[in-house]
């Protein structure tokens, strides 16, 4: 079985999975071979993609010792991303993004058709399954940062994990070990608005989930697509996904380059904060998976300012740091930290927007707090 774009060409082929409207109503029927007055009529409907048989024998939807092994990866690999990121941050209180993501699971489970597709997902490409869940994580403790509330984490973590499922017709393509030729980026473009047609029509999620797909490759500078929105045109949860989305691009391995470490990508999404990238956004990603890249200001728990220079090896919640201002935010001589070897006390307790005015002036190194190499 496959999901492929509802197009002419698909006359002939016989559905694998019946095609139903936002209500629930069956459209057509599993088993029936698609004509072209069928095409025509789901396409007048709004269908966008349709589940296709690959061969003539009978062809079910994933089994279900399918889809549990596939709920077991999902849950195996968000335990082991929220254990990552404690371990870098010091989580101020109980953390209540595990069980937010089981929520998010439970919901695509109860729709059997999204939880099939996420194991249609996970078989077609193992690298876009890990990205879908990877980004669930960094979005859902984003959102927890800017007090979503549970019902707004639900429908983020949902529409996150499932931003990429339009990707399905296009998985050979996400297969290739080189970098794709323009043409074959265009193609791939597409899952964004057919995802979004998909989540929405068909499997009837929340528009503000199915948005999400829709908003994820959006920039704030108006440079991405599927639309060129800019700015606040964007919605907060497609800011949360293309911030989470680029950091989680940029560190995991591909099939043609080795993922980068964490504090160089997000030394990069700091260069893209404020005009491709919520600023407000990355700041708080930085802080929720305690990634600091240089040139990042940092509140530290003693109450002294500073910006970090470099990381401290295999313990990135403690970097190294030039000191900028005092607790009582008085100007200091600079001197450089390495947080790694300091007593409790000194640890970084919130990622800054900018270095804050000193007490009677401005901070000698400016209120930017820019300058990473």
């Amino acid at each position: 079985m496959r999901l492929e774009r509802l197009t002419s060409a698909l006359d002939g082929a016989r559905l694998a999975r019946s095609v139903v409207d936002p209500a629930g109503n069956v459209l057509l029927g599993a088993g029936v071979r698609l004509t072209g007055r069928y095409i025509q009529r789901l396409i007048a409907r709004g269908v966008v993609s349709v589940h296709v048989a690959d061969a003539e024998v009978e062809e079910a939807v994933p089994d279900e010792a399918d889809r549990a092994a596939t709920r077991a990866d999902l849950m195996r690999i968000a335990r082991a991303a929220f254990a990552r990121a404690a371990e870098r941050r010091r989580a101020a209180g109980p953390d209540a993004g595990p069980a937010v993501l089981q929520a998010v699971v439970d919901q695509v489970w109860h729709r059997h058709g999204l939880s099939v597709d996420l194991a249609e997902l996970r078989r077609a490409s193992g690298y876009a399954f890990r990205h879908a869940v990877q980004c669930a994580v960094a979005a859902v403790r984003v959102g927890q940062a800017l007090a979503l509330g549970r019902r707004g984490l639900t429908l983020l973590g949902v529409g996150v994990l499932l931003q990429d499922i339009g990707i399905l017709p296009y998985a050979a393509l996400m297969q290739e070990p080189r970098p794709l030729r323009p043409e074959e980026l265009a193609r791939l473009q597409r899952h964004t608005a057919e995802g979004f047609l998909y989540l929405r029509d068909q499997a009837g999620l929340d528009p503000l989930s199915a948005q999400v797909a829709l908003q994820h490759h959006e920039r704030l500078d108006g440079s991405g697509y599927p639309k060129g929105l800019a700015g606040k045109e964007i919605h907060l949860f497609g800011r949360i996904a293309a911030a989470a989305d680029v950091f989680d691009a940029l560190t995991a391995d591909r099939p043609f380059q080795a993922g980068m470490p964490p504090e160089e990508a997000m030394g990069i999404l700091r260069r893209f904060s404020g005009e491709k990238l919520d600023p407000e956004v990355v700041r708080r990603l930085s802080e929720a998976l305690g990634v600091f890249a240089p040139g990042t200001p940092v509140l530290l728990e003693s109450g002294e300012v500073g910006i970090v220079t470099a990381g401290h090896g295999s313990d990135p919640r403690a970097p190294v740091v030039q000191m900028v201002l005092d607790a009582r935010r008085r100007p200091t001589e600079g001197a450089l930290f390495d947080l790694g070897r300091e007593p409790p006390g000194r640890g970084v307790r919130q990622v800054l927007a900018e270095v804050p005015p000193a007490a009677g002036g401005r901070a000698d190194r400016g209120a930017s707090g820019r300058g990473e190499g």
